[in-house]
Order: C-alpha cells, then sequence, then structure tokens
C-alpha cells in the first residue's frame, strides 16, 4: 500500500502548507493590533505556533521525498541511488525557492519563521552519518553533503537577515497607533466587504 500511503502523506503535508498559511495570514491580519496591545501573545504566536506548524511541515515534506523514493524504487523499478537523487533534487528545489521566497516575497509574513533550516539540516545530518561513506562516497553522498552545506549557509544567511530587518525595518513601524483596528473592527470590516 506504497502509493496510497504517499499519497496521504503528501496529503499531510499540503494541509500541514495550508496551515502555514493561515496562521501567517491571521497574523498579518491581526499582528499590528497584537503589537499595540499584546505584544507577548504576538511573540508567542510566531516562536511557537508558526515555527512549531514549520517543525512539523518541513518533516512531513521530508517523509513525503522519503516515502516517494520508495514508491520510485518498489512500484515504478527505479534504483534506490537514482530515486534517492531524484528526492535530494526536488529537496534542494524547496530549500532554495523557500530562501527565495521568504526573505524576497512573502519577508513581512514569514519574517520570524526560522525552524524549517534546523528541521532539515537534523534530517540530512543524520542521513549522512548513517549512510556516508568518507572512503568511497557515492553520488547521494556528496549530494546529501553539499546539500547539508547550502542549507547551513542559507539558514546562517536567514537568521543575519531577521535579525538586521528587525532591528532596521521593524513590522508595524510608522502605522498610525490610533488607526490599529481590533479583531471586532476587523471582522465588521470583512463582513461588510464579503457580504
Amino acid at each position: 500500500m506504497m502509493i496510497p500511503g504517499l499519497i496521504v502523506l503528501a496529503l499531510v503535508a499540503f494541509t500541514n502548507y495550508l496551515m502555514v498559511f493561515f496562521s501567517c495570514y491571521g497574523l498579518h491580519t491581526y499582528g499590528a493590533w497584537l503589537n499595540k496591545y499584546h505584544r507577548v501573545d504576538l511573540w508567542c504566536l510566531r516562536v511557537l505556533v508558526q515555527n512549531g506548524i514549520c517543525v512539523y511541515t518541513t518533516w512531513t515534506t521530508i517523509a513525503t521525498l522519503i516515502n516517494f523514493n520508495i514508491v520510485l524504487s518498489y512500484e515504478a523499478g527505479v534504483s534506490i541511488s537514482d530515486g534517492g537523487t531524484v528526492c535530494l533534487s526536488i529537496l534542494l528545489t524547496e530549500v532554495i525557492t523557500w530562501f527565495i521566497l521568504e526573505n524576497f516575497v512573502l519577508e513581512k509574513h514569514v519574517r520570524y519563521i526560522l525552524t524549517i533550516y534546523p528541521v532539515v539540516i537534523m534530517a540530512l545530518a543524520g542521513n549522512m552519518t548513517k549512510n556516508y561513506d568518507s572512503t568511497a562516497p557515492s553520488r547521494n553522498g556528496v549530494f546529501i553533503a553539499v546539500l547539508l552545506a547550502v542549507a547551513c549557509t542559507t539558514f546562517v544567511v536567514r537568521v543575519a537577515l531577521v535579525i538586521w530587518r528587525h532591528l532596521k525595518q521593524p513590522l508595524y513601524r510608522g502605522q498610525n497607533t490610533k488607526e490599529v483596528m481590533s479583531p471586532i473592527e476587523i471582522a465588521e470590516k470583512q463582513r461588510k466587504i464579503f457580504s
């Protein structure tokens, strides 16, 4: 039942992406109000909720890729090595795409999400510890080492960018605090728009 298992796991990862989206959308909508009246709650949402969801999302994404490799090997007849290369290529593409999106497109929405890279680093480090042969590294062993270096580098750059932007370009700066709407006012405004 590997194919149905892959489908279910991919759906779990997809619903996790939806949770990240709705979490970021909600925080963007109510963030200014939380920043004005409930800063501790705002930081708890950023650190615990958003980063917690992203840990699970990243882990299920990696698990989906592992399951995809198994399906490629046992159902499609692809060698385990070639399937691993395909899955590692997909992971590399996802890491680079996410880095670009979070730093240049969605930055104001996902500024304080940092846990994606440590999960990727931990998964790759575990795989490298278990499967890497330093005397005769395989193609995938080298790929994992390169991907691990990319993940570590992007994580360091991401943390530096977040710190710099937090200090130099804080969110909600310049926003008139008298015009910050409460959640009830925001809901009323949205109700009028959508009715």
